[in-house]
């Protein structure tokens, strides 16, 4: 049986983290990969995420209080997008590890529609300067994905850096 794999999240997304300090994209980022069969082949197949995957960042910047705030943008490639019924929320970024404990307050710049390609969350370092590197989390569970070009339901394999144009 031929299939489908999907690292980094379904479809292959790009995962930035854009601060205004230095060294924004210093840390290591991680991802549950997901396999599906191989479909028959129609356009704008729905995919929901399986409860239980997420995607990881642990962070190599001790973010200071007041000034360590950053924004994380998650993007789908491959002419996929969100669909109705399983959209990204505020809630989905948390962050799960680092001293203090709960630093952070997450919000969403804009809520996430049907048919977006992105979404994007304003992270608010608290009252406290980082003592140990923290680690978000963005939970996918429950999302739903929209294969516009058939591109999963080709077979093809996607994952950051894959420059393959179906």
């Amino acid at each position: 049986m031929s299939s489908t794999r999907i690292t980094s999240f379904l479809v292959g997304l790009t995962l930035a983290y854009l601060t205004l300090g230095s060294n924004a994209l210093a840390g290591t980022t991680t991802a549950t990969e997901l396999t599906y069969a191989r479909e028959v082949g129609t356009s704008s197949t729905l995919y929901d995420i399986l409860a239980g995957n997420s995607i990881e960042r642990v962070m190599d910047v001790l973010r200071p209080a007041g000034s360590g705030n950053f924004f994380l943008k998650l993007t789908l490639s491959d002419e996929a997008e969100f669909a109705a019924g399983g959209l990204p929320v505020a809630g989905d970024l948390a962050q799960t590890a680092g001293t203090p404990a709960g630093n952070v307050t997450v919000s969403l710049l804009t809520a996430v529609a049907d048919g977006d390609t992105f979404v994007e969350w304003f992270v608010l370092v608290g009252p406290s300067t980082f003592t140990a590197f923290p680690t978000l989390r963005v939970d996918t569970s429950g999302w739903r994905i929209r294969d516009v070009d058939n591109v999963l339901g080709g077979g093809d394999t996607h994952y950051p850096g894959n420059d393959h144009n179906p």
